[in-house]
């Protein structure tokens, strides 16, 4: 026997086993199940029986236990039922149709808030679980293990039949001749068997010269095949760009793992969904809609082949600011459109904090700002109407030579090395108007450094203090010449 008929033979005696051991433990199981349900019901009953005790036992009228006591036992679940007190019995009746044999016995003591007034001693046989005893009961579990049993038996028979051909293949393989045995089965099924195989055989062997061929034909189509669609997913998945693919009806049928981060839908979720119903704010779902049923009549879009700005929705609700562009292509089914969605709010963030900024730079305080090798490179209105300048005679020079004395070395190196090792200098300065007067400033200077810790640029802060006789005389000047006639 070949080694294919014995892992046959072999996965059907385990099964048999298996069959036998499921057969043993339902059996065993079905016998403690009873013997569990039985206990139940038993303290169940017993339970009901004590509540219904209470009263008449705190009472000590005897008759009415008794007369209770036979009614109970008058049903047939109950095989017997004894009340007492203590040592002392007051009760006890028991049914004489009910067999003796398979009773679950159940105590159940009686009380209420002084204490113990008696115990219930509870007889109890469930009816339905005689039937499952009684002959019939025995009869259909035994049926059903019989018939298990019975389909292992034709397993068996259905096996030996169906390998009886291959064996007989393989003794005339190792023989050369087939040895008569007593068999089932007319012989002419062999020779048909190995006749089929052998026409089968050849048939193959002219195949299998095709096939060669032919697949090296296609090898190489698939592997470029396959290479070109590794390529597309890696770059399908890596895009920094959500890509979310939509067919006419607005169903999601791709969603990008950037698409995922973007919008906090996960692929399987999203995918059926109606892109109006997930990621378009409510507020545009009507538009969306009449935009898309206008491009399928019309074949042009707003939004088509090019990129423009538009809120969209995420999971939670909130809404952020997205650049979008959406492409569409024919295919048999139907248009499929193929959107690039990127976030752009971070971008409006600091476009809007650049404005602030700009406006807060232009309204501050006289001020200016310069390079890490301390050239100046933006001044504010205020700096400019501070000094009389403007901002092309400023920018591209060195703040120092505004200053009074723009060769004290000492005091501007003391300056720049505050600059580069404390990141700031405050003091007072005399800065030269274009004019020639004295501008007389206090000056706060805080440097910005990079990530690498270089000086990145800085920012100098000026704040006018008194007046000095220049401004006083050129005051006096302006207030001349505006006195003067035309």
């Amino acid at each position: 026997m070949n080694i294919r008929a014995k892992a046959i033979l072999l996965t059907a005696f385990i099964f048999t086993a298996v069959i036998l051991t499921f057969i043993t433990i339902a059996i065993g199981y079905l016998g403690d199940a009873r013997k569990e349900e039985l206990n139940y019901r038993a303290k169940e009953l017993a339970g009901l029986v004590a509540v219904t005790f209470e009263i008449p036992l705190l009472e000590k009228n005897q008759t009415i236990i008794r007369e209770m006591t036979d009614r109970f036992v008058a049903h047939e679940d109950l095989t017997y039922l004894t009340i007492d007190q203590g040592d002392t019995l007051i009760a006890h009746s028991r049914s004489l149709e009910t067999p003796e044999d398979g009773v679950t016995v159940v105590f159940q003591e009686v009380k209420n808030a002084d204490g113990k007034l008696g115990t219930v001693i509870v007889g109890y046989r469930n009816h339905y679980s005689d039937n499952m005893a009684s002959p019939v009961g025995q009869m259909l579990i035994w049926g059903t293990s019989g018939i298990g049993l019975f389909a292992i038996v034709v397993i068996y028979f259905l096996l030996y039949s169906i390998t009886l051909p291959l064996r007989k293949l393989h003794q005339i393989q190792e023989s050369g001749e087939l040895k008569p045995r007593f068999s089932l089965f007319n012989a002419g099924e062999v020779e048909a068997t190995v006749d089929e195989v052998n026409r089968l055989r050849k048939k193959m062997d002219r195949s299998y010269s095709k096939l060669q061929s032919s697949l090296r034909d296609h090898t190489f189509s698939y592997q470029q095949t396959q290479l070109l669609e590794e390529r597309s997913q890696a770059i399908y998945s890596a895009s920094l760009d959500a890509i979310i693919v939509v067919d006419e009806q607005d169903t999601v049928l791709e969603f990008s793992p950037m698409a995922e981060r973007l919008f906090g839908w996960l692929r399987e979720d999203i995918l059926g969904l109606r892109l109006s119903d997930t990621i378009i704010p409510e507020r545009l779902r009507n538009k969306h809609i009449s935009g898309m049923k206008h491009l399928l009549q019309t074949g042009e879009g707003p939004v088509l082949d090019r990129r423009i700005e538009l809120p969209a929705m995420r999971k939670s609700g909130r809404e952020f600011p997205v650049e979008i562009s959406i492409s569409s292509s024919k295919t048999k089914t139907g248009y499929l459109f193929v959107s690039y969605i990127r976030d752009i709010s971070q971008q409006k963030a600091r476009e809007e904090e650049r404005q602030q900024t700009t406006q807060a730079f232009d309204i501050a305080f006289p001020m200016l700002i310069a390079d890490a090798k301390g050239h100046v490179v933006r001044i504010n209105p205020a700096f400019r109407d501070m000094l009389g300048c403007k901002p092309e005679d400023v920018i591209g020079e060195k703040p120092h030579s505004l200053t009074e004395n723009p060769t004290d070395k000492p005091l501007h190196t003391k300056i720049w090395l505050s600059l580069l090792k404390r990141g700031n200098w405050e003091g007072a300065l005399k800065l030269r108007h274009k004019a020639g007067h004295l501008v007389h400033v206090n000056v706060k200077m805080k440097a910005k450094h990079n990530e690498h810790e270089d000086l990145k640029f800085y920012i100098a802060h000026f704040e006018v203090v008194g007046r000095t006789r220049d401004d006083l005389t050129r005051e006096n000047y302006l207030g001349d010449e505006e006195q003067s006639p035309p």
